[in-house]
């Protein structure tokens, strides 16, 4: 028997409950690879700046204002390639649909149709909520990154500037 709190909805409000859950679950996959494709390019141009630094702090150890600048860039930038790759890689996630494995208790409890579609109903919501979850905090980390990155730049200004007085 289910215990879902979908139970009591009539029929016709299920169905339409588990529609709405699906074209949900599906834009969320949407958004989510599109927020990695975001994520892994912001990396990628941060790695690179990462290595043009590197290479300016090895070919310019003589030049001490722009050694702390270079230094101050090199370890920003570092830190937010990290949390963008981080904010990218592999998540666990909940897809539309149901697996079939999922029905064998309400197989052996001979759960009615009603039963079962409020068991899918109690499961996608689980699955979007998971999902906002993930979402949240991978933009978090993505925000983190944006925001050192730009803060980098400007105290990396800041210090040359300071420095070269």
């Amino acid at each position: 028997m289910s215990t879902s709190p979908y139970a009591s909805a009539p029929n016709h409000r299920l169905t339409e409950i588990i529609r709405l859950a699906e074209i949900r679950l599906a834009a969320q996959l949407t958004v989510a690879i599109a927020a990695d494709q975001r994520a892994m390019t912001f990396a990628s141009f941060l790695a690179t700046l990462e290595a043009a630094a590197i290479a300016g702090l090895i070919s310019l150890p003589s030049f001490p204002s722009g050694w702390w600048a270079l230094a101050v860039i090199t370890i920003g930038f570092g830190v937010a390639t990290v949390l963008a790759a981080l904010s990218a890689q592999p998540v666990p996630w909940d897809m539309p649909g149901y697996p079939p494995s999922n029905w064998l208790p309400e197989i052996d409890c001979g759960d009615t149709r009603h039963e079962d579609q409020a068991a899918v109903a109690q499961h996608y919501a689980e699955a979007i909520s998971d999902n906002e979850l993930v979402m949240a905090h991978n933009a978090t980390l993505l925000r983190i990154a944006l925001w050192i990155a730009v803060t980098s730049v400007s105290l990396a200004g800041a210090v040359a500037i300071l420095a070269h007085r």
